[in-house]
């Protein structure tokens, strides 16, 4: 196997990629992160339910704490599946190990500790409370032609460090390796078939087995280190293991010149490849937020795993067998990440939504498994206001139980506007009115949300509870029974006479949704005409028609704003087919 370090391959790095200061890593002061290498052995009758309880603690713990278990001493087998390595003796014989499985927490102390002691637990809850003096995180850029791994570590010092150095250590784990196991039946999560799954299992270390040294230490220093390692094909000798590139995983962390460690973290790996063009989409995520449209907000998390920057992606969203297209334009650097939002129009109610890569800087791509995500998404029902509002008053009959009861008002990007409740308990079930007037500063989408603490509402057999929203013109516009569960919600498009903006009745458009046209039936106060795509791009203009041509228009969710003559604007929104 080969390990390279940054020195001896700066030019064929810079060749491929730029890396910039702080890709990875957080500036903000953080806790430690807990390590536990644990030893073990294929032929330990217990260590199975060292396994376990590592497995535990990692998953109640979760981005906090890792474990690595490293085959060593007397019941690690040679036979199939050989697990021991170099790198893994002579970690082991750092430390006095009283009997197996034992294990030790960021190097701290001994590791004669074995699982039913609990100590392993009580420390390292311990330890993720104690601050951590840096943070560490990093990127492994793997291209599965070649085996080769371009490792990016960023280490960043909040505090000063002790002494003049610390050493930055970097190992491979594999996981899913099928075996044999003494005392599988402590851990029978992990048996397959008859055989132990082995996970985490260490395979190799890419830095010296005790780490290189870093000397810039002090407080605001921000440490860069890349290594390139070609990741073998087999580790172990004799009965090796075959190194699978999808069950790898790599930790990172930082630790004093004694050896104890500052703070771990595993590194994002990135499946990337010398290619031109190799997009991914890592991530799609609905927006939290409030929509009184027949849009919703997506981010996508977009993996650009090629050698050019990535400057223009053209999606394909599909919503339900409703399939529009939508460009974004922008920059995401090769190897590293970027966040897209967009804008897409859906339907009330539950809907599955789709999306794919279908071009990357204007060339159509090749679709794998990567290029293509999909999720749920749920869209609420909302009602216009057409009256503008300067406040909104609820009237809630509060049953006996009230202090049950809150309620919020949300605007559209959650924050909280007004709130009310608990109330107190009534000596019998006679509603009392309980008022309050909600002050409306803006235009805006609002939800008001009511809850009940005893997920029965406040109409059943504790009082005839109900409540009404009113318009400051005095008119209810939601009013419910509350014989709900555990909370009813109500949204609404509010206005307060926008200056510059005017509805104008006349004025509609048709067809819509349109493919080639649509018509303007009214355009004696219009002056010109602009069409927005839903991120606020001017897409299209033209001079006052009554016909406007939108065959060039791209699929998807447009905004017509007619600017009238008073210089007021009447806006329409559309879908091109």
């Amino acid at each position: 196997m080969k390990k390279f370090t940054l020195l001896s391959l700066l030019i064929l790095i810079c060749c491929c990629f730029t890396i910039t200061a702080q890709n990875y890593v957080s500036t903000d002061p953080s806790n430690k992160n807990v390590l536990l290498e644990e030893f073990t052995g294929v032929n330990c009758q217990y260590c199975p339910l060292g396994h376990l309880y590592a497995n535990q603690y990692a998953d109640a713990n979760p981005g906090r704490f890792w474990a690595i278990n490293i085959h060593t001493g007397g019941y690690a087998s040679t036979s199939y599946p050989n697990f021991n390595t170099s790198d893994g003796a002579t970690i082991a014989s750092g430390f006095s190990i009283g009997g197996y499985p034992a294990g030790t927490l960021n190097r701290n102390g001994t590791a004669t500790i074995t699982p039913s002691t609990n100590a392993w637990w009580n420390n390292a809850t311990t330890m993720l409370n104690q601050p951590a003096v840096a943070n560490i995180a990093g990127v492994c850029i793997i291209d599965p032609a070649t085996r080769i791994a371009t490792i990016n570590i960023e280490v960043y010092y909040t505090a000063n460090g002790a002494g003049s150095s610390n050493k930055v250590t970097v190992a491979m784990l594999q996981n899913n390796i099928l075996g044999s196991q003494s005392g599988m039946s402590y851990n029978p999560g992990q048996v397959i078939n008859g055989q132990y799954n082995h996970m985490h299992a260490l395979r190799d270390i890419i830095t010296n087995t005790w780490g290189d040294e870093i000397t810039d230490i002090s407080q605001g220093s921000l440490v860069e280190l890349t290594y390139t390692y070609e990741i073998p094909d087999i580790i172990g000798s004799p009965n090796g293991i075959e190194v699978i590139v999808d069950d790898l995983e790599f930790l990172a962390w930082v630790a004093e010149t004694n050896y104890q460690i500052i703070t771990v973290n595993e590194l994002e790996i990135i499946i990337g490849s010398d290619k031109p063009i190799n997009p991914a989409i890592k991530e799609l995520t609905q927006q939290e937020g409030i929509s009184c449209e027949d849009t919703e907000m997506i981010e996508i998390e977009i993996l650009n795993g090629g050698v050019d920057e990535i400057t223009s992606i053209e999606f394909e969203i599909d919503v339900d067998g409703f399939v529009t297209t939508q460009t974004w334009e922008g920059s995401i650097p090769s190897y590293l990440k970027g966040l897209v939002e967009m804008e897409i129009g859906v339907n009330t109610g539950e809907q599955v939504l789709t999306i794919t890569i279908i071009k990357v800087n204007g060339t159509t791509i090749e679709q794998n498994g990567a290029t293509t995500k999909t999720i749920n998404i749920t869209h609420g029902e909302w009602s216009a206001i057409e009256d503008p509002m300067e406040y909104i008053t609820l009237k809630l009959w509060q049953d006996k139980f009230g202090h049950q009861i809150t309620w919020k008002v949300f605007a559209s990007d959650m924050t909280v506007i007004a709130s009310g409740g608990p109330y107190g308990i009534l000596p019998n079930t006679t509603p009392v009115l309980r008022e309050h007037v909600i002050s409306i500063e803006n235009d805006d989408c609002i939800k008001f949300i009511v809850y009940d603490s005893g997920c029965n509402g406040f109409n059943n057999t504790q009082g005839a509870g109900h409540y009404e929203l009113i318009h400051s013109n005095g008119n209810i516009i939601f009013e419910s029974d509350a014989t709900f569960e555990c909370e009813e919600s109500a949204t609404f498009n509010v206005k307060r006479k926008p200056d510059g903006i005017t509805d104008n009745n006349k004025t509609t458009i048709y067809p819509n949704p349109a493919n080639d046209y649509i018509n303007i039936t009214d355009i004696s106060n219009v002056k010109s005409i602009n069409i927005y795509n839903v991120a606020g791009k001017l897409v299209l203009q033209s001079t006052a028609t009554n016909e406007v041509n939108i065959s060039t228009l791209n699929k998807g969710v447009y905004f017509l704003k007619l600017m009238n003559n008073d210089n007021t604007q009447t806006n329409i929104k559309f879908v091109k087919e």
